[in-house]
């Protein structure tokens, strides 16, 4: 072989093993779905960051507002609790933004593609056959909404309605606990 095929083979190869690395990089990240991942993060984080803008903002504004009556002696008691009001409101509203806790609640609705019988095998498989059908009639199945898991932050919730959809055929909502 001479030198020109060797460097033709070589670039060749190389140029397959990337081909080869995007196509496996993309299906991996399609499979463990990093990208809607990355990009609902963007998103919270910038939903986030508008909201803190916002609050922040109004805090300047009342503040601003505030400064202008300081000038009267009365007043000036109450501005410093209406700051302080304000100012703790606004530490609260950055907290309860970032520490929202949802609950997941199951209230006997079931996906359109499965029938009712697989939805109540679903169940009862997932909880290990701890409950018998009747139990999961009554449990699952009656009129009132059932809380399957409290204290869980927004992803996670979100993460547990699409795992225990998939594994049950059940609609899973989530609420603000």
């Amino acid at each position: 072989m001479d030198t020109g095929s060797v460097n033709a083979a070589l670039i060749f190869f190389s140029i397959l093993f990337l081909v080869l690395f995007l196509v496996f990089r993309e299906l991996i990240l399609w499979y463990w779905k990093i990208n809607q991942r990355a990009d609902l993060l963007t998103e919270i984080s910038s939903r986030l960051a508008a909201q803190e803008s916002i609050l922040s903002d109004l805090h300047q504004i009342i503040k601003d507002h505030l400064i202008r009556f300081q000038n009267d002696d009365k007043k000036t008691q109450e501005i410093d609790e209406i700051s302080s009001s304000v100012d703790a409101t606004f530490l609260n509203e950055k907290e309860t933004i970032s520490n929202q806790l949802y609950q997941i609640v199951y209230s006997g609705k079931i996906d359109k593609n499965t029938s009712l019988e697989i939805v109540k095998k679903n169940f009862s498989s997932l909880y290990k056959n701890k409950y018998d059908s009747s139990t999961i009639d009554k449990k699952f199945f009656s009129k009132k909404p059932v809380v399957i898991k409290k204290g869980l932050e927004l992803d996670k919730a979100k993460s547990f309605i699409k795992h225990f959809s998939a594994k049950t055929g059940g609609v899973f909502q989530m609420e603000k606990m």
